[in-house]
């Protein structure tokens, strides 16, 4: 083995799994060259595992514990900075990699030097690894296969993320130039993907190779559970913060473009995207109800930029006063449950 392969994991009161993923990455047909375990201040047992585990395998295994939680984001990028190997794959704590994981993704890149980032599907598992879906790349109705070009693949992703974290083998010069995070980054993957794409082309392995375990205590899931109405005002008081942070996010990514290439088109593709997460973010902050009609009025002419049909038929009940009664919030609940029922393929986002 000519290029040497990390494993970045990052674990969070894990105690549940984290045993069956390390034995899944220790089981592989193709040995990682190290495994490093950043901790984000677990208060069960998770460290005590990984300190075992340490202390098994010490010139495989080093742990990173952390005093302070630091959120799952930075604790991904606390074991990215401390990886050493030419090939760096990520490892959540609760899934479970099959036997030739690692070896399908090192020869891609071993094959091809243009090649900087592999992803691959997964199979969508239960806590207790029974199958409840063939994929998820068909549970979100997407398909790649093989070698993409990078501008491609940033396309593809540009209003959607479909390259999940724990799939992902990079280079170590390519990751390099994408950490540390910057403070506007919330989504480690979609990061490092998007980034990818725009410094070199990828590949995507059209097969499962991960067992995606879906459980309560997920960090980034696959499936969404229906809500119930106290769900609901819960989710909806925090939408205001979720796109919030997509704006940031791509604000972000705007200046990356910016800095990595001088396609206009992409640039501009960018920019476009910022000001539509920008407009969405202040409908949901305007307590003004002409405002949020304008508002509303704006977005109508930019539905290719919604990820989902659902998202801005959300968007259009935040016309309703914010501020009136119960009744109000109950019937932006039930028109929500309505399109639930008409869009019941679609998670809401």
């Amino acid at each position: 083995m000519s290029l040497k392969i990390s494993v970045a994991m990052a674990t969070y009161n894990g105690e549940k799994f984290v045993r069956e993923q390390i034995e899944s990455i220790l089981n592989q047909t193709l040995k990682p060259y190290e495994i490093v375990i950043s901790d984000d201040a677990s208060t069960d047992q998770t460290l005590k595992i990984l300190l075992e585990y340490q202390k098994k395998y010490p010139n495989l295994i080093k742990v990173i514990p952390n005093k302070n939680n630091a959120g799952f984001v930075k604790n991904f990028e606390r074991a990215l900075l401390n990886v050493t190997g030419d090939l760096v794959a990520l490892s959540d704590q609760d899934d479970v990699w099959l036997p030739e994981k690692l070896q399908e993704e090192y020869e891609v890149l071993e094959r091809d030097p243009n090649i900087g980032l592999v992803f691959s599907d997964l199979e969508l598992v239960d806590e207790t690894l029974n199958k409840i879906g063939s994929s998820m790349w068909k549970y979100h109705d997407w398909q790649m296969d093989g070698y993409i070009k990078g501008v491609d693949l940033f396309k593809q992703i540009l209003k959607t993320n479909h390259v999940t974290g724990c799939t992902i083998m990079i280079r170590k010069k390519i990751l390099n130039s994408l950490i540390p995070f910057d403070n506007r980054i919330h989504l480690h993957d979609y990061w490092l993907a998007i980034g990818a794409s725009l410094l070199s082309d990828a590949f995507a392995i059209n097969k499962q190779l991960v067992l995606y375990r879906q459980h309560s205590n997920n960090q980034i899931g696959g499936i969404k559970k229906t809500i119930d109405y106290n769900q609901y005002i819960i989710n909806l008081q925090k939408q205001k913060e979720v796109l919030y942070k997509e704006f940031m996010f791509r604000e972000c990514l705007f200046e990356f473009v910016s800095n990595h290439t001088n396609d206009y088109l992409i640039n501009k593709e960018v920019y476009k995207y910022v000001t539509f997460s920008k407009s969405r973010f202040e409908l949901y902050s305007s307590q003004n109800a002409w405002s949020r009609i304008i508002d509303v009025f704006k977005l109508s002419f930019k539905m290719n930029y919604y990820d989902k049909k659902r998202a801005f038929l959300k968007d259009m009940v935040m016309i309703l006063p914010s501020k009136f009664s119960l009744k109000i919030k109950l019937i932006r609940f039930s028109i929500i449950k309505k399109l639930k029922s008409i869009f019941a393929r679609e998670s809401i986002r």
